[in-house]
């Protein structure tokens, strides 16, 4: 639990250090810090590997972390009703039309790759969290208000707190299918196993197609697996 909080508060400091970072200038891809003369030898194939897993941790912690953080923050009847309209949009538009505008913009990277596809799923979660919210009960809300504490701690422990569990359940539940989509992301992106995925499709190098497929069931099997004690610890 711990190194999942951990991965959490990490993948929103560097979302923020993307929004923030106004020449945009992040590592495209995790490739960036290797060097390799190799077409596709081992050590580029763990280099795509570790994009990969790097691709779905950093958009999982945005998906998380975002929408209570924004929620709780802009705690007011207007923000909410922004909110919600933004959460739907996101919900809309498929991953790889936000992709591909955002490329017009910018160049392929892992960071641009996973500030969408967190996003898009963030839009997914803080639907199920506002939903959630709307239909609990408020009187712990309302009476933490009444003595004086401020309205975003209020929310914190008299709202948010009762449904942090159901709401961390659903979230690992998210991050199988983040896991899958990162296949989709991968190939517009240029990043990870999806880009070697296409790249090996067009030159019909079947026997790296293959190994690419192992290499994505495994991660997506170990995804699971961790998943599932999370959503164990959790009930």
């Amino acid at each position: 639990m711990q190194f999942f909080f951990i991965t959490i508060l990490f993948s929103f400091l560097y979302f923020l250090y993307f929004i923030f970072n106004n020449n945009f200038e992040n590592f495209n891809s995790v490739s960036s810090l290797f060097k390799s003369s190799s077409d596709l030898g081992l050590f580029d194939f763990l280099k795509l590997i570790l994009e990969t897993i790097i691709l779905s941790l950093l958009s999982t912690g945005i998906a998380i972390s975002l929408p209570p953080l924004v929620i709780g923050i802009f705690n007011n009847n207007s923000s909410k009703i922004f909110i919600k309209i933004f959460a739907f949009l996101l919900r809309l538009i498929p991953t790889p039309v936000i992709l591909l505008t955002l490329l017009t913009f910018n160049n392929p990277s892992l960071s641009l790759a996973a500030l969408t596809l967190g996003l898009h799923n963030a839009g997914i979660t803080s639907k199920l969290l506002f939903t959630n919210l709307d239909s609990q009960d408020k009187r712990n809300y309302i009476a933490m208000k009444s003595l004086g504490i401020s309205k975003k701690t209020s929310w914190l422990l008299g709202l948010f707190s009762q449904q942090a569990k159901s709401y961390l359940s659903y979230c690992a539940y998210r991050s199988d299918i983040i896991i899958r989509e990162t296949a989709i992301v991968g190939v517009i992106g240029s990043v990870g196993l999806g880009w070697q995925l296409q790249e090996s499709l067009s030159s019909f190098a079947w026997q790296e197609v293959t190994i690419v497929l192992i290499a994505y069931s495994s991660i997506a099997i170990v995804g699971e697996l961790i998943n599932g004690k999370i959503k164990n610890s959790l009930t």
